[in-house]
């Protein structure tokens, strides 16, 4: 299938990715320069992260309409080192920034590295600065620290329940979430001197694909807990439905985007605008700017918050402001740690 430049709504965009699972790739005759993206796993749909990454890109092609896309919705991480192959295989001489919307694509993104034609760049989505980048001047890493923007839901925790508390995570080898996971308790603790219990989903990147499983667990978590921080992509949808069908449940916290319209019982959400952070990067990328080879963001310039839910606003809203600058003071101490 081709096309002289691709512009797609997310719910057209599942229906023409999906695709991608059965070896079948879109593509695009490109003039000029391109940006290839590469969803994580079964991300895109996810009401949250990838869908916000899609809604960046449709921004960008609304102002720079004369470049082109390409979009990749792998099924396993593996498919896109052969989806990329299959990319450079049709346009090898063009000017190319690759977005990999997961830390989980860094080992494919180095292999990637080792046989990319010059004019090839690749943007790598909440990846540390690692010392396995040095040396790889054409893989840019950014990643959005959520430590401060999940600081101020763990002192909403606390200010909510006297009941135990749970942090919810996809799998035990994301920094990224682990980092989230630690602003929480740091702010649970500065205000209840105690520790949230710990779960995982999955060993591996597979639990952000559980809502099923996440639906069917709530029925014996959800009395255990007053309030519940999960960090877990699509997997929290099941979380969500669970609370709208069982409005009396716990608390809990929304991720990526604000999820307080799938349950009363979401008190606020873990913003990161990452949609307005990929318009800066690509914009500046299609003008010619150089990408910084690291660039880490957060609280304390904006592309990460905690936005409290109108429904909590009035019952924590002075809670969370009054500890504000204290959540962006322990974010930097992290990130220097």
């Amino acid at each position: 299938m081709h096309f002289k430049s691709v512009f797609l709504l997310p719910a057209i965009a599942i229906m023409l990715l999906s695709a991608c699972n059965n070896e079948e790739y879109n593509t695009v005759e490109t003039q000029g320069r391109q940006v290839v993206v590469f969803f994580s796993p079964g991300g895109l749909g996810d009401q949250g992260y990838n869908d916000q990454i899609m809604r960046g890109v449709q921004r960008v092609h609304m102002h720079y309409p004369d470049a082109s896309f390409m979009f990749y919705s792998p099924s396993e991480l593996d498919q896109a080192k052969s989806m990329y192959e299959f990319m450079k295989e049709i346009s090898p001489n063009v000017p190319t920034l690759i977005l990999m919307a997961s830390n989980e694509f860094a080992d494919i993104a180095i292999q990637m590295h080792a046989d990319m034609p010059d004019h090839h760049e690749i943007l790598l989505f909440e990846c540390a600065e690692q010392p396995r980048f040095e040396g790889l001047d054409r893989i840019h890493v950014f990643d959005i620290d959520m430590y401060g923007a999940s600081y101020l839901a763990g002192v909403t925790a606390a200010a909510a329940t006297q009941d135990s508390v749970l942090v919810w995570l996809s799998n035990p080898r994301d920094d990224v979430i682990a980092r989230a996971a630690s602003g929480f308790t740091a702010g649970y603790k500065s205000v209840l001197d105690r520790e949230p219990a710990v779960r995982y989903f999955w060993e591996d990147w597979h639990g952000y694909m559980m809502s099923e499983q996440a639906y069917e667990q709530m029925a014996s978590v959800a009395p255990r807990y007053g309030y519940i921080f999960p960090v877990a992509g699509g997997t929290n949808m099941g979380i969500y439905r669970y609370l709208r069908e069982n409005p009396d449940g716990p608390l809990v916290a929304g991720m990526d985007v604000d999820q307080s319209i799938y349950s009363t019982r979401v008190s606020g959400s873990v913003i990161k605008r990452i949609d307005v952070l990929l318009e800066d990067l690509i914009g500046g990328w299609i003008n010619g700017e150089e990408i910084p080879q690291h660039r880490t963001c957060g609280l304390n310039d904006g592309y990460s918050d905690w936005q409290l839910a109108d429904k909590y606003l009035e019952q924590f809203g002075k809670i969370v402001e009054s500890h504000r600058s204290e959540a962006i003071d322990e974010e930097l101490k992290h990130r220097q740690n």
